[in-house]
């Protein structure tokens, strides 16, 4: 369908309105309007130079297959923020509450901060090995794909 610039960021504004974040992959010219309306965009390598410039992601292999690798590297981003956030805040409301309730000492607060830190430095030492997990996950489901596949020509 033929879509005018006008419409695609209309629809954009309406997602927009109901409360929903819109991320618009766009390659040309007649949607740099969206691009710029919608919360994120996304943009091919080999797209229009314009379409490039305003995008915040390109991606490198000029396909859509990167989408989800994109995806999964903003998931853990999240996932990390929320974290860090998570335990700094802790190790103050903590060290906090233990200094004015119970009269601890501030070096405690230290010991306390210790903790935490090595515990997440930990957590983000052995973050490789999920990623090496979950990528030998998806090669053999890959893998699985392709012998079926393969299955299904044979048989014909």
């Amino acid at each position: 369908h033929n879509v005018s610039p006008e419409d695609k960021s209309n629809i954009i504004g309406k997602l927009q309105d109901e409360g929903k974040k819109v991320c618009f992959i766009g390659d040309g010219i007649n949607d740099v309007i969206a691009m710029k309306k919608a919360n994120a965009s996304i943009s091919l390598s080999g797209a229009s130079t314009i379409a490039t410039d305003v995008a915040q992601v390109i991606l490198m292999s000029g396909t859509l297959l990167e989408l989800g690798d994109l995806f999964d590297i903003a998931h853990n981003l999240k996932r990390k923020l929320i974290m860090t956030i998570t335990s700094y805040t802790s190790v103050v409301i903590v060290s906090f509450t233990s200094f004015v309730f119970l009269g601890a000492p501030p070096f405690i607060a230290l010991i306390v901060q210790s903790i935490v830190n090595n515990t997440y430095g930990l957590s983000q030492a052995l973050l490789p090995l999920k990623q090496l997990r979950d990528h030998k996950k998806k090669e053999m489901e890959q893998e699985k794909l392709q012998h079926a596949k393969e299955r299904a020509l044979e048989r014909g």
